[in-house]
């Protein structure tokens, strides 16, 4: 939709295992970092029973807003 990561307006995780992703998110900042920089969009973190691919551990789903 050609959108750059500060079209970002809200981001929402569903993961499998909440503690897991809370013990990685200190590993997992620095990607966080590389693809948004100092944009922080509000995010919404939603621990569920699976995905419909049983190995999958995260699912992020990202709404953006393309203005002009």
């Amino acid at each position: 939709a050609k959108c750059e990561p500060i079209n970002v307006v809200k981001l929402t995780y569903f993961v499998t295992d909440i503690i897991a992703y809370k013990n990685a998110a200190h590993a997992i900042g620095p990607y966080y970092v590389e693809v948004f920089g100092h944009h922080f969009p509000p995010a919404t973190l939603v621990e569920v029973k699976g995905f419909i691919e049983p190995e999958a551990m995260v699912e992020i789903e990202c709404v953006a807003v393309r203005r002009g």
